[in-house]
Formats: C-alpha cells, sequence, structure tokens
C-alpha cells in the first residue's frame, strides 16, 4: 500500500519552516524525544549523497518534498536541490524536476579522469560527448584537453545544462 502523502494544511498544522535557514520544525511535542521546535528528522545517505528524512504515523517522507508540499500544495516525483547539496533545503535551492532536468545538474563523477565532465582521453586523443534527448553526440575529437572542454563547455550551455553541471559538490 502506498503511503498516504499528507495535505498542505496537515503539514502546516504539524510544522513550520523558516525560509531563511531552509530548516523544518516540530510545532508541537511528538513524543519523549521529539519535543516542540525540534528540527525535524534526521540525516540518511543515498547513493553517496545526504538528504533529510523524517518520520510521520510512521511513514518516512523526505524534507524537500514536505517543504515543497507546504508551500506549493504539491508532491512532485523528484525535486532537484539545485545546488547539488541535499541538506540545503532553502526554497530557492529547490526546484521540481524529472529524470531529464535532474541529468541537466548532476556533479562530476568521482571515476572522471580528465575533471571534466563529458571530456575524455582515448589513444591519446581528448573527446568530448553530450546527451541530447537519450543520446550521446560526439562533439569532436582534439590534441589539446582546454580545446576539448571549450567545445562541451559551449555545447552545454547550447543544450540547457545548468552551470553546476559537472562540477565538484560535497556529497
Amino acid at each position: 500500500m502506498p503511503k498516504q502523502i499528507l495535505t498542505q494544511d496537515e503539514l502546516n498544522n504539524i510544522f513550520d519552516y523558516c525560509e531563511l535557514t531552509g530548516t523544518l520544525t516540530w510545532k508541537e511535542d511528538r513524543g519523549y524525544k521529539v519535543k516542540s521546535g525540534d528540527i525535524a528528522g534526521s540525516d540518511f545517505t543515498r547513493n553517496k549523497k545526504k538528504y533529510r528524512q523524517v518520520t510521520i504515523n510512521r511513514s518516512m517522507y523526505r524534507v524537500h518534498r514536505i517543504i515543497w508540499k507546504m508551500i506549493n500544495d504539491e508532491y512532485p516525483e523528484q525535486i532537484d536541490h539545485i545546488d547539488g547539496n541535499g541538506l540545503n533545503n532553502k526554497l530557492q535551492n529547490l526546484r521540481k524536476a524529472d529524470n531529464f532536468i535532474n541529468s541537466k545538474n548532476m556533479r562530476l563523477s568521482s571515476r572522471n579522469k580528465s575533471g571534466h565532465i563529458g571530456v575524455y582521453l582515448m589513444d591519446g586523443k581528448w573527446f568530448a560527448r553530450i546527451g541530447v534527448d537519450k543520446k550521446g553526440i560526439h562533439l569532436g575529437t582534439f590534441d589539446d584537453i582546454n580545446d576539448a572542454i571549450t567545445c562541451r563547455d559551449k555545447a552545454s550551455r547550447k543544450y540547457g545544462y545548468h552551470i553546476n553541471h559537472g562540477s565538484i559538490r560535497p556529497l
């Protein structure tokens, strides 16, 4: 059975949200461990990225989803943390997303050898690639890594990738 998504009014009766800090706090005591004014939830890690989650009526919810529902009265399938920090739940850092939008704001993979997303070395040459409409596009082959990086950066701007895409960010 899928978990029940609480209404906007129910969430606003349970929590206070501070837009300045991005913090969600309990409005009332909820047992011996949770007191009014306490920060709601605990940190957890998923795919090497930290988020905050909270339990309500024996169901787990991600804090950023609760915040979005409290403010916008919708519970989208995905919410992107624009700066890549899953613990930064300030409203200006959250946006409704899907896989397509999220993929244009991913961090640099720890397996990346060139230090730049979409640029790799093969047989002594630098290659630049980008994904567009679920297809990989070869952007060019270069003798100099800087030329490959410049080409990839131009393509990133052209195809609407977020400025944080491929950056090194905290997990």
